[in-house]
C-alpha cells in the first residue's frame, strides 16, 4: 500500500488500471479491423479503376471477352475465352490472398 491510500482504493485502482488497459487493446484490435477494411476499399477502388481501362479494350473489340463474378467479393473478373486459365478471383481478391499467405 502508498501512504493514505487504503487496500480497497489501491484495489479498486487496480482494477481500474487492468479495464483501461483491456479497453485500449480492444480499441487497437478495432483500428486495425477498420485500417484493413480502408486497405480493402482502396484495392476495390483501384481494381474498378482497372476494369474500366478493360471495358475500353473490350468495346475496342480487341479480342472475344467475357465477364463472370468473382468468387471472393462478386466483382467482375474480366476473361478472353481464348485464355487456357479463366481466372475465377479479381486481381483485388488476388492481391488480398497474397498478403494473408506472405503473413
Amino acid at each position: 500500500m502508498r501512504g493514505s491510500q487504503s487496500y480497497g482504493e489501491w484495489a479498486c485502482a487496480e482494477i481500474l488500471r487492468e479495464e483501461r488497459e483491456i479497453l485500449n487493446n480492444e480499441t487497437q484490435d478495432k483500428r486495425d479491423e477498420l485500417e484493413e477494411c480502408y486497405e480493402e476499399l482502396d484495392m476495390a477502388k483501384e481494381n474498378y479503376r482497372r476494369a474500366g481501362h478493360r471495358e475500353l479494350e473490350i468495346e475496342l473489340g480487341q479480342g472475344d471477352w467475357r465477364r463472370k463474378p468473382c468468387k471472393g467479393c462478386g466483382n467482375a473478373v474480366i476473361y478472353r475465352t481464348d485464355w487456357e486459365h479463366i481466372p475465377n478471383y479479381c486481381s483485388a481478391c488476388k492481391e488480398k490472398f497474397e498478403r494473408v499467405r506472405r503473413r
